[in-house]
């Protein structure tokens, strides 16, 4: 049986008490980096969703700090980026999105990061 988990199921109060005005960015992003590690440190693989956008790319990033900082407490998991070309995007918008692609794999190679794009 597979187990799933959810950045807001691991400590909801708290997440949501990390989405209050008048942070600095850094303590949010700190907030969010520990609750991800936190979902991941009870699954084996986490699967992320990503465009390439603003919001999908800066999940991502929280996502690939929370599993290096796990992993240099020697816990390693599986992050698995799934991307999907509808066809309908602009060129400009594909080639980012490869450009993207290929830097965050090549940066979780360079950390020791069992990433994986499909």
């Amino acid at each position: 049986m597979t187990q799933q988990a959810s950045l807001f199921s691991t400590a909801p109060d708290t997440a949501r008490q990390a989405i209050q005005l008048h942070q600095p960015v850094s303590q949010v992003a700190g907030q969010a980096v520990a609750h991800i590690e936190a979902a991941l440190e009870s699954v084996t693989v986490g699967v992320i969703g990503c465009s390439y956008g603003k919001d999908s790319a800066s999940v991502l990033g929280l996502t690939l700090q929370a599993s290096r900082n796990l992993a240099r407490r020697g816990i390693h998991r599986r992050i698995v980026v799934v991307t999907s070309d509808t066809g309908v995007e602009n060129p400009a918008v594909i080639r980012h999105a490869h450009r993207m692609a290929g830097q965050t794999l090549q940066w979780s190679t360079e950390q020791g990061l069992d990433v994986e794009q499909v």
